[in-house]
């Protein structure tokens, strides 16, 4: 199934674990040395900007295409699941079917006077009729939420690869930034403390624009749609249902003059 949820989350923690826990792996190391710690955070931190870039770039990749994945399978499951639903659907509504030209055979035997069954051919029209309206409207109400999911499947796989590409950009231009401190002689914690900041920076903004849109809540959403519309048309069938039945009734118990 869709989803489920679209795992913005897991690439936003890309940022964490593919660049700044190594810098700080670095710069953990930097301090152990007796020697000019200042001048060997520096050097420590700096001479590997490019291959922390690499790095990052490599696991980001790797992470984008497992969640790419993980959303390919989910769009299977919920394909085989779909299709399972439309089979137990068709298989129901068969054995209902028949089961409603059982009791209409049986009305009819029932039925002793010309009045009588013509009623009873009346109240069988009238409830295939209601049937008819009842399995269009749950028909519409299923391919509605299907397309719909279809749509948002759609949106959340491009947005994991624009994402993807996004978060690229932040981290090329946050080691960009990095070797041009390095350039400009800062010592290592305050090119450390330069990429945290914009790591954090950059997390915010992502954070807010998440919080806006969670692909789980509008499955859920879409979810509760089609069942409210299977529900009224099972409700509308039930009362067109109830007003036959009372009319044949009346036919049935009339007595015959």
């Amino acid at each position: 199934m869709v989803s489920k949820t679209f795992k913005e989350k897991m690439v936003a923690g890309a940022l964490v674990t593919s660049f700044l826990l190594p810098v700080l792996a670095f710069a953990e190391e930097s301090t152990t040395t007796t020697t000019t710690p200042a001048a060997r955070d520096g050097k420590m931190i700096c001479s590997n900007i490019e291959s922390m870039r690499t790095k990052a770039l490599g696991r980001l990749t790797t992470r984008v295409t497992e969640i790419q994945g993980k959303k390919g399978d989910h769009k299977t499951k919920f394909e085989a699941g779909r299709i399972e639903r439309h089979d137990k659907l068709a298989a129901f509504r068969t054995t209902a079917d028949s089961t409603r030209q059982e009791r209409y055979t049986k009305l009819m035997a029932y039925a002793s006077t010309t009045d009588q069954k013509s009623a009873v051919t009346t109240f069988q029209t009238e409830v295939e009729r209601l049937v008819t309206i009842r399995k269009a409207a749950i028909d519409v109400a299923i391919k509605t939420f299907e397309d719909a999911v279809f749509a948002l499947q759609t949106e959340n796989e491009a947005k994991v690869t624009v994402f993807g590409t996004t978060i690229q950009s932040d981290i090329t231009k946050i080691f960009d930034d990095a070797a041009a401190s390095c350039t400009a002689q800062k010592t290592g914690p305050e090119v450390l403390a330069q990429i945290k900041a914009a790591m954090d920076a950059k997390r915010a903004a992502r954070d807010i624009d998440k919080a806006a849109h969670v692909p789980g809540e509008q499955f859920k959403a879409l979810q509760a749609t089609r069942k409210a519309s299977v529900e009224a048309a099972k409700t509308a069938f039930k009362a067109g249902l109830d007003a036959a039945r009372v009319t044949l009734e009346a036919s049935l118990n009339r007595k015959t003059s």
